[in-house]
C-alpha cells in the first residue's frame, strides 16, 4: 500500500502517479474522482483534482451522493462485462456478491480457450486475419 507522508496535493498526486507508473495504468483510464470537499482534494489549485485535470482533462468530479445513485448501474455494468470472463454459474451458485468475487480463483475464471470477444475484436480478427499467427484466432471463442 502506498505512504504519503504529506498532505498536499502534489504529495498525492506523486503517491497516484507512481502507484499508476508501477501498475502500468495511464491517466486517460480514470473517468471519474470523488473525495471529500478539502481544498488539499478539490480546490482551484494545486489540489488532487486540478493536477488530475491536467493530465485528463476530461474527468467527472462527483461527489459521494451522485457515486451512490450510480450504484446499482454501476453493478450492472460490471456484472455484464465481467460474464465475458467468469463464470456465470460460479456468481449464481455461490450467491457471491459482485465485489467479494474471487477473480483470481481458477474456479470463477472462464477458460482461456473460451474468453468471449466483441464486435470490436471480431472485427480486428477478421480484417487482420492474414497477419495474424494461425493459432491465434482459434483461441478465441467466436
Amino acid at each position: 500500500m502506498p505512504v504519503c507522508n504529506v498532505g498536499t496535493g502534489e504529495a498525492i498526486c506523486e503517491v497516484l502517479d507512481g502507484t499508476f507508473r508501477k501498475f502500468d495504468i495511464s491517466w486517460t483510464n480514470v473517468v471519474a474522482f470523488t473525495s471529500d470537499n478539502c481544498n488539499v482534494m478539490k480546490g482551484t489549485n494545486n489540489s488532487v483534482l486540478s493536477r488530475i485535470k491536467a493530465v485528463q482533462p476530461d474527468v467527472f468530479d462527483s461527489d459521494r451522493c451522485l457515486m451512490g445513485c450510480l450504484k446499482s448501474e454501476m453493478e450492472r455494468l460490471l456484472g455484464n462485462y465481467l460474464a465475458r470472463f467468469i463464470k456465470v454459474s460460479f456468481f449464481k451458485e455461490n450467491n457471491v456478491d459482485l465485489t467479494q468475487l474471487p477473480f483470481c480463483s481458477d474456479e470463477a475464471q472462464l477458460p482461456d480457450d473460451l474468453i468471449a470477444v466483441g464486435m470490436s475484436a471480431r472485427s480486428y480478427l477478421a480484417e487482420e486475419g492474414e497477419n495474424i499467427p494461425i493459432a491465434t484466432p482459434s483461441r478465441f471463442f467466436l
